[in-house]
């Protein structure tokens, strides 16, 4: 299978969405409302994306690439 976010820009990338979250004043989607803290931080933005634009705004701020994951399960046939 595909994971849409297998690899990021880590430790970098957090802290970027971090200074979003910031710079948007608490709500991650850039419309200045919010006051920063932890509940602000539950409802929705990049922190808690909870439309498909801060989902996807969220994803570019990491900076994730696509990459495949997944296991194989061997074993071996008994006669």
């Amino acid at each position: 299978t595909v994971d849409g976010c297998g690899g990021w820009d880590f430790p970098e990338g957090q802290d970027r969405l971090e200074e979003h979250f910031q710079k948007s004043g608490g709500n991650g989607n850039g419309n200045g409302n919010g006051n920063g803290n932890e509940t602000s931080r539950r409802n929705g933005g990049v922190f808690d994306p909870e439309s498909k634009e801060d989902y996807a705004k969220a994803l570019e701020i990491l900076g994730c690439e696509e990459k495949m994951r997944g296991y194989i399960i061997l074993s071996r046939k008994m006669n």
